[in-house]
């Protein structure tokens, strides 16, 4: 208040003066003032190291009364080489470092440094003029690397440096860019609470959290809306959760008390649990416990020990599966060899059970050792062997488990895959770039890359992009953003600034297959289950699949999500399905599915068949019996027989030879075609007939059209080439078939043709869990 008296009076002063004064006479101009010399910069070291770190790196966060609120700064020469010059040429005193805190009247900011060079900070206090120790100066307290010290500078430096700082700002705020859904989650962005584990479980987003304290907290988020389902904290300590299929179960939880939960992803409130047997829990009590794993299955139970893996079969009985005694031997060069006596001893940790109980993994481990990870050795437990795989990184290592049959053995450039069916390993490389990580999913197949940086005005910049893809789907700027972790379709990711927190869901697997959750097929059949024909609208798709052990199965899902609707069921042996297709001719159906002998009508949500029609007898023994395709539209069907393509009344009677395979003749390279897979078109109006030649694989060098009102017959056909394997039938009224990377498109009645992309096949847009 002083201050600005003195400058009131100054000016008042200054105005009496200037009514005072006469005209000006007429003479020679006033001379110049001399320009005034510029301000004498510091020759004290620390304040010049702070110019140096200051000019030379980029200042990170500027934090502004009242301390705990954030400011983004812009990255400007202007802000920086000003702050450096505000405190390298004004007067200063170095004083004894001594703590001001907690005095009222009390302005404060920060400047930090987050460069390659020197930690480097500048904590500012502006004191009131009431202050006790220094009133109405600047202190700066400022560290350079090792070196700290304290000054005393006028109160105009405090305000130099908040009017620069104020020149430059930006708005604390998150800026996202790409499409996200906001989850409704209880805590969102809480700082408290970290997610450590997720889990897809078809249209479930499953989250387990952590707090300071290790205690968890799980939350179930629906993938399409983002609602948050249900929130549970169990009592005891969760090592893991772990998707599983056991008695129906959609994953299973891992506790600390040697209790194994098994839970539905849909009903919270259902469990089923095991708990491991009392000699095996009671080594786990004891003196440095390396995990455990039970098989309710096979009965089969195994924890770790300081003396190795022990091993409980289903009568109860306990023996040990692996000794630490000659671990050391079996690391080889991973061990010194000459190890000193108080040198750490390897040890077993993290025992998992596949198979059905017949294979043991364990995680060989040294204690204290850069990387703790040695190697990891697989026990055959009915043959009794054991070999070590050496794959863990020096600087990097760890394990995850994607499946019953996979380890993964990440290392520093390399993560090894271990299929322990066969034996066989493969590699999947490591981005070591700066500022760069990728986030793998669970089968090791897919990896979203995560690039953070700083933008141009100082911001932190997130970029996710998808495994394959050159441009980002996803870009957040400002605050603090983070990806928590990623499923085979969804990313969680977490942000937090000065005006909100939140948590949000990025579907990022857009260009690769769905995940299908399916509740038909058990786990080793679902393993092996492979998509053969889909149908769907954009909101549900009906698939047709065949299971490992050769049976056919169809099943309806969501098509966003990959949730079931439980309606899938398995064909009988004498079934032979053709195709999918959609409904013309019927009201209130969703599909139908073609097969040797019938038509199936189905609806998404119902079992197949909802209504069901049956070839006659006699046709149906007249199909090819390589072929066995038919339709049937309204009360016409149309089928392929030796001698081509018939059609009659739905009930049998009536039959026609409409395209005989006589009118094709010799087609290319003198391989003889025929007609095959009708199709009725046009509300039953247009009959087409694929001109194929049958093998091993099918291929296509056209097909006709029969006009089965006028007669007229018009065709298709390429006499260089084949279309192989692909027709579509996107309408009522068109065919496509695929040429490679895309599809020719003929529009009935006059066949004109537009090309377009190719759509994927079923088995490259959807796959099982």
């Amino acid at each position: 208040m002083k201050r600005w008296l003195c400058v009131l009076l100054a000016l008042a002063l200054c105005l009496f003066a200037a009514g005072c004064v006469q005209p000006p006479v007429e003479g020679p101009a006033p001379a110049k003032e001399p320009a005034r010399p510029a301000p004498e910069k510091t020759d004290d070291p620390l304040l010049l190291a702070m110019e140096a770190e200051l000019t030379g790196a980029r200042p990170g966060d500027v934090r502004i009364d009242p301390p705990g609120e954030f400011q983004r700064v812009r990255m400007s020469r202007a802000l920086v080489e000003g702050i450096a010059n505000l405190l390298t040429v004004s007067p200063f005193e170095r004083v004894e470092m001594r703590s001001i805190e907690g005095e009222e009247d009390l302005g404060y900011q920060q400047v930090s440094v987050l460069g390659g060079g020197k930690v480097c900070s500048l904590e500012l206090f502006l004191c009131g003029e009431s202050h006790e120790l220094y009133p109405g100066k600047t202190v700066l307290w400022l560290q350079v690397g090792d070196e700290t010290g304290q000054y005393l500078f006028g109160g105009e430096v405090f305000d130099g440096i908040a009017r620069l700082v104020g020149k430059n700002t930006l708005p604390d705020a998150v800026s996202l860019e790409g499409e996200y859904l906001p989850l409704d989650s209880t805590d969102p962005g809480s700082q408290d609470l970290y997610p450590r584990e997720l889990l897809q479980l078809g249209g479930v987003l499953l989250v387990r959290y952590e707090d300071a304290d290790g205690k968890a907290l799980f939350e179930a988020f629906d993938t399409s809306s983002g609602e948050a389902l249900y929130d549970f904290s169990p009592e005891a300590g969760v090592d893991r959760m772990e998707r599983t299929t056991y008695n129906g179960w959609d994953y299973r939880l891992v506790q600390d008390n040697g209790v194994v939960s098994y839970r539905s992803a849909s009903d919270p409130e259902k469990s089923e649990e095991y708990r491991l047997p009392l000699e095996l829990w009671r080594r786990m009590s004891g003196e440095r416990p390396g995990g455990y794993d039970l098989d309710p299955a096979s009965g089969a139970a195994a924890c770790a020990d300081g003396e190795g893996v022990w091993l409980a079969g289903p009568g109860g009985t306990v023996r040990r599966a692996l000794s630490s005694d000659s671990l050391a031997e079996a690391l080889g060069d991973r061990y010194p060899a000459n190890a000193p006596e108080d040198f750490p001893q390897p040890r077993y940790t993290e025992p998992r059970l596949h198979g059905g109980g017949r294979l043991l993994t364990a995680v060989a481990s040294i204690p204290g050792a850069q990387s703790d990870y040695a190697a990891l050795a697989v026990c055959d437990l009915a043959a009794g062997t054991v070999g070590y795989y050496r794959n863990f990184g020096v600087m990097r290592s760890g394990t995850a488990y994607p499946d019953d049959m996979t380890v993964v053995m990440r290392s520093d450039t390399v993560d090894t895959v271990l299929d322990l069916s066969t034996g066989e390993t493969r590699e999947s490389p490591v981005m070591l770039d700066r500022g760069v990580r990728e986030l793998f999913t669970a089968d090791y197949e897919n990896y979203l890359s995560v690039r953070t940086s700083r933008a141009d005005d100082g911001q932190n910049l997130v970029e996710l992009t998808a495994y394959g893809e050159d441009k980002p789907l996803f870009t957040a700027a400002g605050g603090q953003f983070y990806v928590a972790g990623v499923t085979p379709d969804y990313a969680l990711c977490r942000y937090r600034d000065g005006q909100q927190a939140g948590t949000l869901l990025l579907r990022w697997n857009r260009a690769g297959a769905l995940t299908l959750h399916s509740l038909l097929a058990g786990e080793t059949e679902r393993a092996g289950a492979a998509p053969i024909d889909a149908y769907g609208t954009g909101e549900s798709v009906a698939v047709l699949a065949r299971a490992a052990d050769g049976s056919w199965f169809v099943e309806s899902f969501d098509a966003k999500t990959g949730r079931s609707f439980g309606d899938g069921v398995r064909l009988d042996r004498e079934t032979r399905p053709v195709a999918l297709a959609p409904v013309y001719d019927r009201a209130g159906y969703d599909y139908r599915l073609l097969t040797s002998g019938s038509v199936f009508y189905g609806k998404f949500g119902q079992r197949l068949p909802v209504e069901e029609y049956a070839l006659p007898d006699r046709i149906a023994t007249a199909l090819l019996p390589d072929d066995g395709s038919f339709d049937l539209s309204g009360e016409t069907i149309a089928y392929a027989a030796d001698d081509g393509i018939w059609t009659a009344r739905a009930d049998g009677t009536g039959e026609q030879l409409r395209l005989p395979n006589r009118e094709i003749g010799q087609r290319t390279d003198n391989i003889p075609a025929r007609y095959a897979f009708p199709r009725l078109m046009g509300g039953g109006r247009f009959l087409v007939g694929m001109q194929a030649i049958l093998g091993g694989e099918t291929f296509y060098c056209g097909f006709t059209v029969l006009d089965l009102v006028t007669g007229e017959k018009m065709e298709v056909f390429d006499p260089d080439g084949y279309f192989p394997g692909g027709v579509l039938y996107p309408n009522d009224y068109t065919v496509g078939l695929r040429q490679g990377e895309t599809v020719d498109y003929y529009s009935l009645p006059d066949l004109r043709r537009t090309a377009g992309p190719g759509e994927p096949y079923p088995s490259e847009a959807y796959r099982f869990a």
